[in-house]
Protein backbone atom coordinates (compact mmCIF):
# COMPACT_ATOMS: atom_id res chain seq x y z
CA UNK A 1 0.00 0.00 0.00
CA UNK A 2 1.29 3.45 -1.18
CA UNK A 3 1.96 6.13 1.64
CA UNK A 4 0.09 9.36 0.60
CA UNK A 5 1.16 12.27 1.92
CA UNK A 6 -1.74 14.36 2.91
CA UNK A 7 -1.31 18.48 3.77
CA UNK A 8 -1.79 19.79 6.77
CA UNK A 9 -4.96 21.99 6.79
CA UNK A 10 -2.73 24.98 8.27
CA UNK A 11 -0.68 24.87 5.34
CA UNK A 12 -3.84 25.15 2.34
CA UNK A 13 -5.44 27.78 5.00
CA UNK A 14 -2.13 29.83 5.40
CA UNK A 15 -1.20 29.48 0.85
CA UNK A 16 -4.49 30.92 0.73
CA UNK A 17 -3.77 33.76 2.91
CA UNK A 18 -0.80 34.76 1.23
CA UNK A 19 -2.55 34.57 -1.93
CA UNK A 20 -5.44 37.04 -0.63
CA UNK A 21 -2.52 39.21 0.94
CA UNK A 22 -0.98 39.09 -2.84
CA UNK A 23 -4.46 40.19 -4.47
CA UNK A 24 -4.75 42.92 -1.50
CA UNK A 25 -1.83 44.28 -2.60
CA UNK A 26 -1.92 44.11 -6.41
CA UNK A 27 -5.25 46.15 -5.66
CA UNK A 28 -3.35 48.93 -3.30
CA UNK A 29 -1.06 49.06 -6.38
CA UNK A 30 -3.45 49.78 -8.89
CA UNK A 31 -4.93 52.05 -6.39
CA UNK A 32 -2.33 54.14 -5.87
CA UNK A 33 -1.40 54.19 -9.57
CA UNK A 34 -5.27 55.91 -10.26
CA UNK A 35 -4.64 58.20 -7.28
CA UNK A 36 -0.92 59.09 -8.88
CA UNK A 37 -2.00 59.83 -12.35
CA UNK A 38 -4.94 62.58 -10.38
CA UNK A 39 -2.87 64.00 -8.64
CA UNK A 40 -0.01 65.09 -12.03
CA UNK A 41 -2.45 65.06 -14.12
CA UNK A 42 -5.06 67.38 -12.76
CA UNK A 43 -5.88 70.63 -14.32
CA UNK A 44 -5.48 72.80 -11.06
CA UNK A 45 -1.97 73.53 -9.56
CA UNK A 46 -2.07 71.46 -6.22
CA UNK A 47 0.79 71.39 -3.55
CA UNK A 48 0.94 69.40 -0.56
CA UNK A 49 2.00 71.60 2.13
CA UNK A 50 3.19 70.14 5.92
CA UNK A 51 1.89 71.08 8.98
CA UNK A 52 4.88 74.06 9.23
CA UNK A 53 3.56 75.07 5.78
CA UNK A 54 6.28 73.73 3.52
CA UNK A 55 5.87 72.20 0.35
CA UNK A 56 6.08 68.34 0.73
CA UNK A 57 4.96 67.83 -2.80
CA UNK A 58 3.78 69.81 -6.06
CA UNK A 59 1.94 68.56 -9.49
CA UNK A 60 2.76 69.44 -12.90
CA UNK A 61 0.32 72.07 -13.34
CA UNK A 62 1.55 73.78 -10.20
CA UNK A 63 5.22 73.39 -11.91
CA UNK A 64 3.11 75.27 -14.97
CA UNK A 65 1.55 77.59 -12.95
CA UNK A 66 4.24 79.10 -10.97
CA UNK A 67 7.52 78.28 -12.94
CA UNK A 68 8.89 76.61 -9.88
CA UNK A 69 10.32 73.18 -10.33
CA UNK A 70 9.19 70.19 -7.97
CA UNK A 71 13.26 70.42 -6.33
CA UNK A 72 12.88 74.48 -6.06
CA UNK A 73 9.28 73.96 -3.96
CA UNK A 74 10.49 71.13 -1.62
CA UNK A 75 10.72 72.30 1.68
CA UNK A 76 10.13 76.05 1.34
CA UNK A 77 7.23 77.62 2.85
CA UNK A 78 4.58 78.53 0.61
CA UNK A 79 4.50 81.90 2.09
CA UNK A 80 7.78 82.40 1.42
CA UNK A 81 7.49 80.58 -2.32
CA UNK A 82 4.43 82.73 -3.64
CA UNK A 83 3.69 85.45 -1.78
CA UNK A 84 4.78 88.98 -2.28
CA UNK A 85 7.95 90.94 -1.12
CA UNK A 86 5.73 92.70 1.29
CA UNK A 87 2.86 90.43 2.87
CA UNK A 88 0.87 90.41 5.93
CA UNK A 89 0.39 87.42 8.57
CA UNK A 90 -3.73 88.43 8.17
CA UNK A 91 -2.97 87.35 4.34
CA UNK A 92 -2.51 83.95 5.31
CA UNK A 93 -4.66 83.56 8.39
CA UNK A 94 -6.76 81.02 6.27
CA UNK A 95 -3.57 78.84 6.63
CA UNK A 96 -3.96 78.30 10.16
CA UNK A 97 -7.86 77.87 9.83
CA UNK A 98 -7.25 75.19 7.54
CA UNK A 99 -4.58 73.35 9.71
CA UNK A 100 -7.60 73.87 12.61
CA UNK A 101 -9.54 71.62 10.71
CA UNK A 102 -11.55 73.99 8.58
CA UNK A 103 -12.18 73.77 4.78
CA UNK A 104 -11.55 77.70 3.44
CA UNK A 105 -11.38 79.40 -0.09
CA UNK A 106 -10.16 82.50 -0.87
CA UNK A 107 -9.16 84.44 -3.98
CA UNK A 108 -5.93 86.11 -3.36
CA UNK A 109 -2.42 87.02 -5.02
CA UNK A 110 0.17 84.83 -6.09
CA UNK A 111 3.53 85.86 -7.13
CA UNK A 112 5.50 83.43 -10.01
CA UNK A 113 8.84 82.54 -9.84
CA UNK A 114 9.55 85.18 -12.40
CA UNK A 115 8.05 87.71 -10.50
CA UNK A 116 4.54 88.61 -12.39
CA UNK A 117 1.54 88.64 -9.83
CA UNK A 118 -1.69 86.60 -10.66
CA UNK A 119 -4.98 86.34 -9.39
CA UNK A 120 -5.86 82.40 -7.78
CA UNK A 121 -8.43 80.82 -6.33
CA UNK A 122 -7.10 78.86 -3.15
CA UNK A 123 -9.09 75.72 -1.75
CA UNK A 124 -7.23 73.97 1.19
CA UNK A 125 -8.12 71.03 3.02
CA UNK A 126 -6.57 69.94 6.17
CA UNK A 127 -4.99 66.10 5.66
CA UNK A 128 -3.01 64.02 7.48
CA UNK A 129 0.14 62.64 5.56
CA UNK A 130 2.64 60.35 5.97
CA UNK A 131 4.21 61.57 9.73
CA UNK A 132 1.06 61.33 10.51
CA UNK A 133 0.65 65.06 11.19
CA UNK A 134 -1.58 67.58 10.07
CA UNK A 135 -0.76 68.92 6.53
CA UNK A 136 -3.03 71.12 4.14
CA UNK A 137 -3.73 69.94 0.48
CA UNK A 138 -4.16 73.34 -1.28
CA UNK A 139 -5.59 73.43 -4.91
CA UNK A 140 -4.75 76.75 -6.90
CA UNK A 141 -7.22 78.15 -9.93
CA UNK A 142 -5.95 80.91 -11.58
CA UNK A 143 -8.57 83.86 -12.38
CA UNK A 144 -6.89 86.47 -13.60
CA UNK A 145 -8.55 86.99 -16.91
CA UNK A 146 -12.30 86.26 -14.46
CA UNK A 147 -10.65 89.40 -12.54
CA UNK A 148 -9.76 91.93 -15.21
CA UNK A 149 -13.19 91.34 -16.91
CA UNK A 150 -15.17 91.81 -13.61
CA UNK A 151 -13.24 94.93 -13.15
CA UNK A 152 -13.83 96.39 -16.64
CA UNK A 153 -17.57 95.28 -16.02
CA UNK A 154 -17.36 97.53 -13.00
CA UNK A 155 -15.70 100.16 -14.60
CA UNK A 156 -17.73 100.49 -17.83
CA UNK A 157 -21.44 100.18 -15.31
CA UNK A 158 -19.48 103.09 -13.17
CA UNK A 159 -18.71 105.06 -16.33
CA UNK A 160 -22.45 104.79 -17.61
CA UNK A 161 -23.85 105.83 -14.14
CA UNK A 162 -21.25 108.86 -13.85
CA UNK A 163 -22.56 109.66 -17.94
CA UNK A 164 -26.37 110.36 -16.85
CA UNK A 165 -25.77 111.76 -13.38
CA UNK A 166 -23.08 114.08 -14.45
CA UNK A 167 -23.81 117.76 -14.06
CA UNK A 168 -21.35 119.25 -16.46
CA UNK A 169 -18.25 117.63 -18.92
CA UNK A 170 -15.58 118.47 -16.93
CA UNK A 171 -16.86 116.40 -13.83
CA UNK A 172 -17.64 113.37 -16.61
CA UNK A 173 -14.36 113.67 -17.67
CA UNK A 174 -12.87 113.89 -14.30
CA UNK A 175 -14.68 110.63 -13.07
CA UNK A 176 -13.85 108.96 -16.43
CA UNK A 177 -10.16 109.83 -15.66
CA UNK A 178 -10.63 108.51 -12.25
CA UNK A 179 -12.10 104.86 -13.21
CA UNK A 180 -9.39 104.15 -16.23
CA UNK A 181 -6.59 104.71 -13.71
CA UNK A 182 -7.91 102.18 -11.97
CA UNK A 183 -7.53 99.65 -14.68
CA UNK A 184 -4.16 101.35 -16.14
CA UNK A 185 -2.20 103.66 -16.40
CA UNK A 186 -3.59 106.94 -17.24
CA UNK A 187 -2.00 110.38 -16.87
CA UNK A 188 -1.45 111.13 -20.21
CA UNK A 189 -5.14 109.89 -20.83
CA UNK A 190 -6.88 112.68 -22.94
CA UNK A 191 -10.51 112.67 -24.35
CA UNK A 192 -10.92 113.97 -27.68
CA UNK A 193 -14.42 114.60 -29.77
CA UNK A 194 -14.61 114.19 -33.42
CA UNK A 195 -16.65 116.54 -35.36
CA UNK A 196 -17.05 114.79 -39.14
CA UNK A 197 -19.02 118.45 -40.49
Amino acid sequence: MAHRTQTPPETTASRGSVDAIARQQDELQVHNAHLEQLFENAPEAIAILRGDLRVQRVNREFIHMFGYTAAESFGHDIRDLLGAEKRTEAEYEFLRRALAGETVNVEAARRRKDGTDIEVSVLVRPISIESGETGLYTIYREITQQKQVERLQSALYRIADKASSALDLQELYKAIHGILQELMYAKNCYIAFHDPV
